[in-house]
This record gives structure tokens, C-alpha cells and sequence, in this order.
């Protein structure tokens, strides 16, 4: 049945809870491939190369998932993403660069 179909069969205040439900969809899908960041904005999920600082070292993590804010510039990780130890590993073998995968 088409999403045509559908609306013909319903009418009325019926109409009004079809527009908001897919307006409802249309914010879940949002948030779904954004998050919410610390400065108000959003951060889109994206794979690619994220540069961290430790001490006076600049390290980049290349070809890693992560959320980025436009916004402010934020980099962020979910938690299936562990860099601590890609970090670690750069630091003390005094790499620049590291992969994720």
C-alpha cells in the first residue's frame, strides 16, 4: 500500500496526527545520524583522521569513526571506539601518524 493509499483513507484531525508522526520520523532520523554536542550543536558521524595532542606531541588517529560539530570543531568517539591505546602506541614508539584499522 502506497503512502498515497494511506492518506486518501484518512481524514480530518486523522491528517493532522499523520503530519506530526512523520515529522516525528523525520527528527528520529536526525538524531540517529547526529548527537547532540557540548556547544548546542550537532555532531554528524563520519569516518576519518582526528588529530589529538598529547603534551607537546600531535598525534593523528587516521581512518577512525567519530562524530564531528561543525559547529565548534569537536571530535568525539562512540563507545565501541577505543583510541586510548592507538594513542599510547604512537606516543611511546613516537609516531605521528597511526590507523585505526
Amino acid at each position: 500500500m502506497s503512502d498515497h493509499t494511506i492518506l486518501n483513507k484518512v481524514s480530518g484531525n486523522d491528517i493532522q496526527m499523520v503530519i506530526g508522526n512523520m515529522s516525528t520520523v523525520k527528527e528520529l532520523t536526525h538524531t540517529m545520524m547526529d548527537v547532540p554536542c557540548k556547544c548546542g550543536g550537532y555532531a554528524k558521524h563520519q569516518i576519518g583522521d582526528v588529530e589529538h595532542v598529547i603534551g607537546s606531541k600531535k598525534i593523528i588517529i587516521k581512518n577512525v569513526p567519530h562524530y564531528y560539530c561543525e559547529f565548534c570543531g569537536t571530535a568525539s568517539y562512540g563507545t565501541d571506539v577505543n583510541v586510548s591505546d592507538l594513542l599510547k602506541e604512537a606516543y611511546s614508539k613516537n609516531l605521528n601518524e597511526i590507523s585505526y584499522q
